[in-house]
């Protein structure tokens, strides 16, 4: 049990790269969206494993756990739900993804897990934030349609309508972004939109500074310290 869990961030990496290497291939037949949202379980579900150690946080987990997937489960499989279930799902969502990188973050940068391990986790929590920010984006477009800037032919091949635009698209935008490309081609104009973008390339960038500042330390600390069982 002790070495499962000790592989967790192995695991929840895994399955987040799985869910968004494979999402963006998704039939767009609106039939098949429980796919989608199976995935997306799965990822929340491996994510709440991942902060199941601790009771509480078990606990939280699930308080957020439950209404984040219900409603999406429910409109796959019975059709449009109302828009008040959904924005709760939404919200759900981000709180969750928002405490699950806060806690792999604090276990990176403060745990006593092995360097392999932590290095596992800041993978899987760069992943978690570009994850968090492209559901985000979809929000506000969902809010406010018109916010984002695309090109017609890019939503021609996803055979996508202007105003059903697939996450993917966000996902795609949401780490551009977050690696501060900029290749140009989506582009925020809507306020919230704006402000959100700016503030995940802010994140993005001091995520890298402050990780690997605090990884290479970890290391050269390790480095340091005289071989187990060397006399004094």
């Amino acid at each position: 049990v002790l070495e499962s869990r000790q592989r967790t961030y192995s695991y929840l990496l895994m399955v987040l790269t799985a869910y968004l290497g494979t999402s963006p291939f998704l039939p767009a037949d609106g039939r098949l969206a429980w796919i989608d949202a199976y995935l997306l379980a799965v990822v929340l579900f491996v994510s709440l494993y991942n902060i199941s150690g601790d009771r509480s946080h078990l606990l939280i987990g699930i308080a957020l756990f439950l209404p984040a997937i219900a409603p999406r489960l429910a409109t796959a499989h019975l059709g449009v739900t109302p828009i008040a279930p959904l924005a709760t799902a939404a919200i759900s969502t981000f709180a969750f993804l928002a405490y699950l990188i806060l806690r792999v973050m604090k276990d990176v940068l403060w745990g006593r897990r092995q360097t392999g391990e932590r290095i596992m986790g800041a993978i899987a929590a760069y992943l978690l934030i570009g994850l968090l920010w492209s559901l985000i984006y979809g929000f506000i477009e969902f809010l406010e349609p018109g916010s984002f800037s695309i090109p017609e032919d890019m939503l021609a091949r996803m055979e996508a309508r202007p105003h059903d635009i697939p996450v993917s698209i966000f996902a795609y935008f949401s780490f551009v972004t977050l690696a501060t490309l900029g290749y140009g081609d989506v582009t925020p104009i809507g306020a919230a939109a704006r402000t959100f973008s700016s503030f995940e390339a802010v994140v993005g960038q001091l995520f890298i500074a402050i990780t690997i500042a605090r990884l290479v330390g970890l290391r050269v600390a390790e480095s340091a310290l005289p071989p187990p069982g060397s006399a004094d």
